[in-house]
């Protein structure tokens, strides 16, 4: 049976595909990291976030620290290697102004 990819991201060359619960990081030459699951990578995260992504996110920071963000149902979470930066929030709670967008 195949899995099913529930986000992709791209960043510095890299790419990064997160499944139910896995990801893989890889380039145009080959896998870089993983596959593996998504809460050996990343243990802190909160379980809610440790797999069935709805989006993702990465990008590198000016300091060249890898940043990611998880989106999941109306919340997302921004978190780096080591650490969460931005604890999980809804995302209409964060950015007030797309409200009405969202109710349609």
């Amino acid at each position: 049976m195949s899995k099913k990819i529930s986000a992709v991201a791209v960043a510095g060359g890299n790419k990064f595909i997160f499944t139910e619960n896995e990801y893989v990081t890889f380039n145009d030459q080959g896998i870089i990291a993983g596959p593996d699951t998504i809460v050996s990578r990343w243990n802190f995260l909160p379980q809610s976030f440790q797999g069935d992504l709805n989006a993702a996110d990465v990008s590198v920071d000016p300091s060249g620290s890898w940043r990611y963000v998880f989106v999941k149902g109306d919340k997302f979470i921004i978190f780096d290697d080591d650490k969460i930066i931005q604890e999980p929030e809804r995302i209409a709670d964060k950015w007030t102004f797309i409200n009405d967008f969202l109710k349609g």
